[in-house]
């Protein structure tokens, strides 16, 4: 099952304290004061509806997991153990 990624950043103060040209269009922000998921849509903020925000939650959209197999198959690690004993 895939599920197209949605980033939400979190701000600590007021929304309205960001800078329009550091904003990402595309992601959510979370308010942590008034404890709001807002998005900019053109050029005001908009608070994302609940059963959209409820089903990026359920889905868990806003973690990145790429397809990681390459990593795992590509270069395995190998752990070895020994122990030496000499008299």
């Amino acid at each position: 099952m895939s599920v197209e990624y949605q980033p939400i950043e979190i701000v600590g103060g007021s929304i309205e304290e960001l800078r329009i040209n550091d904003v990402n269009e595309i992601a959510i922000y979370y308010e942590k004061a008034t404890e709001r998921y807002m998005q900019l849509t053109g050029d005001e903020w908009t608070e994302v509806p609940t059963g959209v925000m409820k089903k990026i939650l359920n889905d868990r959209a806003y973690i990145d997991m790429p397809n990681q197999t390459s990593f795992n198959f590509l270069n395995p690690r190998q752990v070895f153990f020994a122990i030496r004993v000499s008299f």
